[in-house]
């Protein structure tokens, strides 16, 4: 069973909120396809950090869903990311990179991102950063740290 690790980086709020209903939410494109990864592409042991989708279905590996004050992230993940369910992650890193201002090229997969949130287990924090020297490609490290927070204290 493929299970959702959902993400919410942005205006985490310290009390609860109304998680967007299943059909509210919007695929991620790249050249008018769904962004797609492999299921059992990566070398990790642990299937909880296998992105999954396929471009030809309604099976994205990534969605994202806005409203007035909050942005919130989903991707498909090959396993549930739960250490124990609804409260405390696996000792894992899930990450976004995204492209602000439409400057990568999806013919050549140069992509020039500008900002990465991610989430990370079991302490169950959040991250962002700025991709503040961008020399292209989604392996240029991200340099500057601009938030760190803990999502059970929605700092």
């Amino acid at each position: 069973m493929r299970a959702p690790v959902l993400l919410l980086l942005l205006g985490l709020p310290s009390t609860a909120f109304a998680w967007p209903a299943d059909d509210a939410w919007v695929s991620f494109t790249q050249g008018g396809d769904f962004v797609a990864d492999l299921s059992g592409d990566i070398s990790d042991v642990n299937s909880s950090n296998d992105i999954v989708g396929e471009a030809s279905t309604d099976r994205a590996a990534a969605y994202w869903y806005a409203d007035a004050d909050f942005l919130y992230l989903r991707m498909r993940l090959n396993e549930s990311p739960w250490l124990t369910t609804d409260t405390s992650l696996q000792s894992r890193a899930w990450a976004f990179q995204l492209d602000t201002d439409g400057d990568s090229d999806p013919d050549s997969h140069a992509d020039n991102y500008e900002f990465v949130l991610g989430l990370s287990g079991p302490a169950d924090t959040f991250v962002i950063y700025e991709n503040s020297t961008r020399s292209g490609g989604e392996t240029d490290p991200a340099e500057t740290m601009l938030e760190l927070g803990s999502v059970a204290d929605g700092d």
